[in-house]
């Protein structure tokens, strides 16, 4: 209401607990804001829940391949925002910078994101747009396409930043013997082009061990 209250019942039946966590977890969006969610044990009371929307920050991201194509019809996926209790990204950028792989940890929120919240998108001449993220957030983005390699997009809702200075920052801190493919991710800027690598395909053949027959549906 015009208060921001609500009130809802639902049949405890309905309730799923996920697999790792044992939580039930409830999520609150609006249109101009970024959404919330609160997880809660299946013990836990559930009448005086208080969610926090921030601002939006739209990601609006384009899709080229490596000769700056834009790539069409690729499968773009929100899979998880992570969110700062304080409202600020600035632990997490500092430490990107230190060490990338403990980064995440200066976020306290990770909202996993279903999919009728934000249904898979399509490119349309390489471009995409997502909105309800919020501000001061890291979005985890994936991208696949038919003749793409998979990519995985670290989007830093913030506007204006330099993404370009966190990533060299952290690359350097990595001696080259020791650098591998997509470690550390990318930062992106909630405005940004990503470079697709072409797809790479493997072929062979399954056998059978003994007999050197072929084995048919193997995964």
């Amino acid at each position: 209401d015009e208060k921001g209250v609500f009130q809802a019942r639902f049949p405890r039946t309905d309730f799923q607990v996920h697999p790792v966590s044992g939580t039930h977890c409830f999520i609150a969006v609006a249109a101009g804001f970024g959404l919330d969610a609160i997880e809660l044990r299946p013990d836990e009371p559930a009448d005086n829940l208080t969610f926090r929307l921030v601002p939006d920050q739209p990601i609006r991201g384009r899709i080229v391949d490596t000769e700056g194509r834009p790539v069409k019809d690729a499968n773009v996926r929100l899979e998880m925002i992570f969110a700062p209790s304080s409202g600020r990204l600035d632990g997490f950028l500092t430490a990107w910078k230190q060490e990338w792989g403990i980064a995440t940890q200066q976020t306290d929120k990770r909202l996993f994101v279903l999919g009728k919240m934000f249904p898979v998108t399509w490119t349309d001449d390489g471009r995409f747009e997502i909105k309800g993220v919020g501000r001061e957030r890291v979005a985890r983005v994936t991208v696949t396409g038919a003749n793409i390699a998979h990519m995985q997009l670290w989007v830093v809702t913030r506007d204006g930043i330099d993404a370009r200075s966190y990533n060299d920052a952290a690359l350097a801190r990595i001696p080259p013997d020791l650098r591998l493919p997509g470690q550390p991710p990318l930062l992106y800027a909630p405005s940004f082009d990503a470079v697709a690598e072409p797809t790479r395909v493997i072929e062979g053949m399954v056998r059978d061990a003994s007999s050197g027959e072929p084995v048919v549906g193997a995964t």
